[in-house]
């Protein structure tokens, strides 16, 4: 399986090259427009499905990385991608590793922060991110943030 890592990661380094402003981190000059960024995920999303049955924990970390810095592209549909990743990778035991649980609980907290909308509007979004995070109910962070979900609705 060191292929579906190595696809990844590239993944993951390709779309995390990028800041959200689509500048290549360091440069002034745009190189990715948000149209740009949004395609390659659209792009994406297939490799995505090939590489969740995978389930091994180091695949699943570059797949939610990659996720991760797709978010302000479409946070609606890339919170749902993250939890099938997430419980796709829970045979491999993906949910408990702390680097993991550290990263979910970023995004978590940034879509209550940021996208908590896309909670509130979104069933799909809802469900996704009960199962995430009863995935990592284990983690004390995690735990914690299910006390925060009423945000949702402020």
């Amino acid at each position: 399986m060191p292929e579906c890592d190595g696809i990844s990661r590239e993944l993951y380094i390709t779309c995390s090259a990028f800041n959200e402003e689509g500048t290549v981190r360091g440069e002034q000059s745009p190189t990715i427009e948000h149209k740009g960024r949004a395609a390659f995920l659209a792009n994406a999303e297939p490799v995505v499905s090939i590489l969740l049955p995978v389930g091994i924990a180091p695949v699943a970390h570059h797949l939610v990385q990659f996720l991760e810095a797709c978010v302000s592209i479409a946070p609606q549909r890339v919170f749902p991608m993250i939890a099938r990743v997430v419980l796709a990778a829970e045979k491999g035991g993906y949910q408990h590793e702390s680097l993991a649980a550290d990263l979910i609980v970023k995004i978590v907290k940034r879509y209550l922060a940021e996208f908590r909308h896309v909670l509130r509007e979104s069933k799909d979004c809802q469900d996704s991110l009960v199962r995430v995070l009863d995935a990592f109910v284990s983690w004390p962070a995690a735990r914690k943030l299910t006390y925060r979900l009423g945000e949702i609705y402020r």
